[in-house]
């Protein structure tokens, strides 16, 4: 009951303090709910925020997102995670199992990739910022962002887990630049994804609590992309093994990489058209 009290009574102190519209003339009942709902929204988002907005005649733009559209916003982070998943469990196992390359080579090249997303972060974290006039812009700063880097993903990560092409009987040096190519592309294009991806969500919505469902579903999907690379991993080195295959993982598995590399490509590729397709940025 106290507490029934304490918040009844802080939400009309909150709608007393705000702006209203002076000297209203209502002469329909619809302008009259109107009015009343555009206060309602006022004083919610003010006690969510912490801070005094005001709520203009678009009030009907901030309403709640529907559960389907945080289910499309979560998917769309999926690309990133099962590579990220695939890069932190597998690529060290490849480069030096399947390639044949020494650890301290495999471990460059993973370190080369760690350094060109901390380079790529703040870069892109500033640039996704900046309301440009470029014309792809708009398409929406954040979505750009994320286009741009789903892009760069589809196009870098399937020769990351494949052999050299044209260079394979190369020295190690020579196919680490291969390689090293086509890793800062990568990490570029998943650092694009995660920064736009993440800085999308509070305009989405003003709600504090909604914001916070929509990481949860992030943060969710993250988990399944995770779980399902190590299915099809695990489907794919060891189902399609026949009795007399080495169990040891080594060169005659390579193509079996690039299986689950494409199946997991493939799944993030949906995933990625479908929420750009759904989902909306407020332009």
């Amino acid at each position: 009951l106290l507490m029934g009290i304490f918040f009844y009574t802080k939400s009309v102190a909150l709608v007393e303090d705000l702006p209203m519209e002076e000297s209203i003339d209502f002469k329909k009942a619809t302008e009259f709910y109107a009015a009343a709902d555009r206060e309602y929204y006022t004083a919610l988002i003010t006690m969510e925020n912490e801070q005094i907005v005001t709520v203009t005649d678009d009030y009907n733009e901030i309403i709640r997102l529907p559960f389907s559209r945080k289910l499309l916003y979560g998917i769309g982070h999926v690309l990133n995670d099962i590579c990220a998943s695939m890069w932190f469990t597998y690529l060290l196992v490849f480069f030096h199992l399947v390639l044949g390359f020494n650890s301290t080579m495999a471990g460059i090249i993973l370190l080369i990739g760690q350094i060109a997303d901390a380079l790529a972060t703040p870069f892109i974290g500033f640039h996704s910022d900046k309301n440009d006039n470029f014309w792809l812009c708009k398409y929406g700063r954040r979505k750009t962002w994320h286009l741009i880097g789903t892009l760069c993903i589809l196009f870098a990560f399937p020769f990351i887990f494949s052999h050299c092409i044209g260079c394979e009987t190369s020295h190690e040096w020579a196919q680490l630049v291969y390689y090293a190519a086509f890793v800062i592309i990568f990490q570029f294009g998943w650092a694009a994804v995660q920064i736009s991806h993440l800085s999308l969500v509070p305009e989405l919505t003003p709600f504090q609590y909604e914001r916070t469902e929509l990481i949860a579903i992030r943060y969710s999907f993250t988990v399944l992309s995770n779980v399902f690379v190590y299915c099809i991993t695990w489907a794919v080195l060891h189902i399609t093994n026949t009795k007399d295959s080495n169990s040891q993982i080594g060169p005659d598995d390579a193509k079996k990489f690039q299986e689950v590399v494409f199946i997991g490509i493939g799944v993030g590729t949906i995933t990625s058209i479908l929420f750009h397709i759904f989902v909306k940025e407020n332009l």
